[in-house]
C-alpha cells in the first residue's frame, strides 16, 4: 500500500514539468526505494512543429504478485495545443489503466483490464470551451516476447464506450461504443 500511494502522489500532481535528467533521477530513487516485486517507468516525450505542439507523460507502475499473477497500472497525461494564425486550439485530458495479467507461460501472458479516459478539455481562442465526455475501456490482451528480448507482441480486443451526455447527437454524445482489434509490436534500439 506503501509503494501504491507514493506513486499515485508523484502521479496526481500536473503542475511540476521536470526536464529528462529529473524524471531519471526520480525513477531511480523511486525503484530504489520500493521493493523488487515492484517497478516504476516515467516517461515524457514532447513533439514540436510549426503550429502545433504535444506534450505526453506518463508513469506506470508494475507489481508482481506471484509467480503468474502481476498488476500492470499507468496514468498518462496529454496536452497539445495547435495554432493557425489567429485560432487556436487547446486539448488535455488524462488516462488511468489498470490490467491484472496471468502468465500462461514465460513468454506468453494474459491481462484482462480497463482504461478509463477522464472528460478531455477542449479549449478555443475564440472563446469556445467544449468538455467531451469520459469514457471506459474494456479490454482482453495477449502478450508475448518480440524478436529481441526486450520487445513484445501485444494482440488486444476493447470495447471503448463513452458516458452519454445526450439522447441524440453525434456518436460519443450518444454513448456509442468502438469495438476494436490491435495488434502492436514494441521494440527497443
Amino acid at each position: 500500500m506503501k509503494s501504491l500511494l507514493a506513486t499515485v502522489l508523484c502521479l496526481i500532481s500536473t503542475q511540476v514539468f521536470c526536464v529528462d535528467a529529473s524524471v531519471e533521477k526520480a525513477k531511480s530513487w523511486l525503484n530504489d526505494w520500493l521493493p523488487e516485486h515492484v517497478s516504476v517507468d516515467a516517461n515524457s516525450s514532447r513533439l514540436t512543429f510549426h503550429g502545433g505542439k504535444q506534450k505526453e507523460m506518463f508513469v506506470a507502475f508494475n507489481q508482481t504478485l506471484s509467480d503468474k499473477f502481476s498488476l500492470e497500472s499507468q496514468v498518462k497525461i496529454v496536452k497539445a495545443t495547435l495554432s493557425w494564425g489567429i485560432v487556436k486550439q487547446r486539448l488535455a485530458y488524462r488516462e488511468l489503466v489498470l490490467v491484472p495479467r496471468y502468465a500462461l507461460t514465460e513468454d506468453l501472458s494474459l491481462g484482462f483490464g480497463v482504461v478509463k479516459q477522464m472528460s478531455a478539455e477542449f479549449k478555443s481562442a475564440i472563446g469556445s470551451l467544449y468538455d467531451l465526455p469520459s469514457n471506459t475501456e474494456w479490454l482482453v490482451s495477449a502478450r508475448t516476447s518480440g524478436f529481441d528480448s526486450k520487445d513484445s507482441l501485444e494482440l488486444s480486443i476493447s470495447s471503448q464506450k463513452w458516458q452519454a451526455t445526450q439522447a441524440s447527437g453525434n456518436w460519443f454524445e450518444t454513448g456509442e461504443a468502438n469495438n476494436k482489434v490491435d495488434l502492436t509490436y514494441t521494440g527497443y534500439f
